[in-house]
């Protein structure tokens, strides 16, 4: 069971760096467009 508990965060832990460094190109994009510090952070 810890196992599989184990294996089962890791896959959820791999799909949460996914969307993180896709939500980081994102705001690789903004900074690039000149997007100001309050869109930045609350876009």
């Amino acid at each position: 069971m810890e196992i599989n508990l184990v294996l089962g965060t890791r896959q959820d832990m791999v799909k949460h760096w996914i969307s993180m460094s896709k939500g980081f190109h994102e705001i690789l994009k903004s900074i690039k467009n000149d997007i100001t510090l309050g869109d930045f952070y609350y876009a």
